[in-house]
């Protein structure tokens, strides 16, 4: 039976990124979600991070972290943006 990737929205990935201490079990969890695969997110949420990675997180990665944890998390699966997500 096929799964559906689960879709990973922006602050997945923003605390996933973070190294603030305070967040650290939020970081865990978005961590454990990103290591079990199957996921996918679009474009959109792509450079939502990547803005608020390297200007709103404290501390703020620089745009080549940023770039490099894209990279290295990149989905299976780039999801376009339709009413099919709604």
């Amino acid at each position: 039976m096929p799964t559906t990737p689960a879709f990973v929205d922006t602050n997945v990935l923003l605390y996933a990124a973070s190294t603030n201490p305070s967040e650290a079990d939020k970081r865990d969890a978005a961590r454990a979600i990103l290591v079990a695969g199957d996921y996918g997110f679009s474009v959109q949420v792509a450079q939502e991070f990547f803005v608020n990675a390297t200007g709103k997180l404290k501390p703020p990665l620089s745009s080549a972290d940023a770039m490099q944890f894209l990279q290295e998390i990149l989905p299976a699966e780039v999801v376009g943006l339709d009413f099919a997500l709604f």
